[in-house]
């Protein structure tokens, strides 16, 4: 299958690498928001806030989050497509999970 000149297996890589980028962004941002109640927030406790109690509660922090952690399932839902070879049945006709 092509798009544009490119295969399917030129435009998988980029879009990885597209997530990783956004993830990265994602999480500079949860961080800067919980800097607002935790000065001095690390990445690594943006990434495991279950120590900072007050972060949980912040509707604001939650949900940047919930952003962060969208990304990294839409990041492993293609990870996991393309390990089952999904994109290679879609190009031969044979997409068995709309299948019903």
């Amino acid at each position: 299958m092509e798009s544009h000149g490119h295969s399917i297996e030129d435009i998988l890589p980029l879009l990885e690498e597209v997530l990783d980028k956004l993830h990265e962004q994602q999480v500079a941002k949860s961080q800067k928001v919980g800097q607002l109640t935790y000065p001095g927030l690390t990445k690594e406790d943006v990434l495991n806030p279950d120590n900072f109690p007050q972060l949980i509660w912040d509707p604001r922090f939650m949900y940047e989050d919930g952003l962060s952690a969208g990304i990294l399932s839409a990041k492993m839902a293609l990870r996991a497509y393309l390990k089952e070879g999904f994109f290679e049945r879609v190009s031969n006709g044979k997409d068995q999970s709309r299948e019903g």
